[in-house]
């Protein structure tokens, strides 16, 4: 349907955008299944943590860096972690 990517920011809740610091950099991007928030700290780090790695996202937006979070998932599942 294209409504998500591969590689992305988690979805939020429509509450939850004032709380970014930088909505429209969030909002330029398309949620992702894998991100760097789910192989950074994932369950163990606070909304704030999470906005800002989704804005570092945001930022170094490029394939080489999607790759990155791509390998990183698969050894995040392998190891059932959340690094």
């Amino acid at each position: 349907k294209g409504d998500m990517s591969l590689v992305g920011p988690r979805p939020m809740l429509p509450e939850q955008l004032p709380l970014y610091q930088h909505p429209g950099a969030y909002l330029g991007l398309r949620p992702g299944i894998t991100g760097l928030w789910q192989v950074t700290a994932r369950n163990e780090t606070s909304f704030a943590l999470r906005a800002a790695l989704d804005l570092r996202y945001a930022q170094r937006l490029t394939f080489g860096f999607d790759l990155r979070i791509i390998v990183a998932t698969v050894g995040s599942v392998c190891h059932a972690t959340g690094y």
